[in-house]
């Protein structure tokens, strides 16, 4: 049984006995203490471009954008510099967790 087939019946299920989900994440990575990056289940809403988020103390902080991979709105140098090291050899760890959470929504390049 698939990831994405088991989050749809379990949607389901839910929807049935009128339960909702706010919403669900896969950390995709943890950095420190504070830092993470987050990608969202967005299947269920029209939304732009691919992205993940930047948390910081549970605060969603910035966004990295999949299709240039540009982090945006994290005025902390340091943890953008920490980021893009990271980026640099895991970009398609944040492509393949933007597919499983998003039901296979492709990436225009």
């Amino acid at each position: 049984m698939s990831l994405v087939f088991k989050r749809q019946l379990i949607h389901t299920f839910l929807k049935y006995y009128n339960f909702f989900i706010i919403e669900t994440r896969e950390r995709i990575q943890r950095f420190n203490n504070r830092l993470s990056l987050y990608v969202y289940n967005e299947s269920d809403t029209k939304h732009h471009r691919p992205h993940a988020h930047v948390v910081i103390n549970n605060i969603k902080r910035g966004v990295i954008f999949l299709d240039t991979f540009e982090v945006e709105n994290l005025d902390n140098k340091k943890d953008v510099k920490e980021i893009n090291e990271w980026l640099k050899n895991n970009k398609n760890t944040l492509i393949e967790a933007w597919k499983r959470n998003n039901n296979r929504i492709d990436i225009d390049f």
